[in-house]
């Protein structure tokens, strides 16, 4: 089996799996049940899964959009989150300790996408030798180093 013939199953088979993720993931955020671990798992798996495809294939990854599908994703979690933790906030004193365990799992999920955004940066930066990057590299003390 030739490498370009390789490559595309592997990416057919990465987009196939990160649909799936997709699904699971919209399926959560609709459900009306509160956000927690069975979010945290499909996002995690569904940002692994686009990171895989952006660095095994950066042009299928641009045609595809797939680093605005991993932003999009995320903001739409944060959106949820959001509600979610107005609506516990609107119920008062009724409620405390759902209120505080969402808060933490909102907390938990920002400083998750943070972490990933900080090394998405540095594969990026050491991947690709994007020279423009080894500012934000520096600036945010990432371990990186652009040869």
């Amino acid at each position: 089996m030739d490498q370009p013939s390789a490559v595309a199953k592997q990416l057919e088979l990465l987009h196939g799996l990160a649909i799936q993720w997709e699904s699971e993931s919209e399926r959560i955020l609709e459900a009306e049940q509160p956000l927690g671990r069975s979010i945290d798992h499909a996002i995690t798996q569904l940002r692994s899964t686009y990171q895989d495809i952006i660095f095994l294939n950066f042009e299928y990854a641009i045609a595809h959009a797939i680093e605005n599908k991993i932003w999009t994703k995320n903001h739409k979690v944060i959106q949820r989150y959001k509600q979610n933790i107005l609506l516990r906030e609107s119920a008062g004193k009724k409620k405390p300790v759902e209120l505080r365990k969402m808060i933490i799992n909102f907390v938990n999920f920002i400083k998750a996408t943070t972490k990933l955004y900080c090394g998405f940066i540095q594969r990026l930066a050491s991947h690709f030798a994007v020279y423009e990057l080894q500012r934000v590299v520096e600036q945010f003390r990432l371990t990186s180093k652009i040869s």
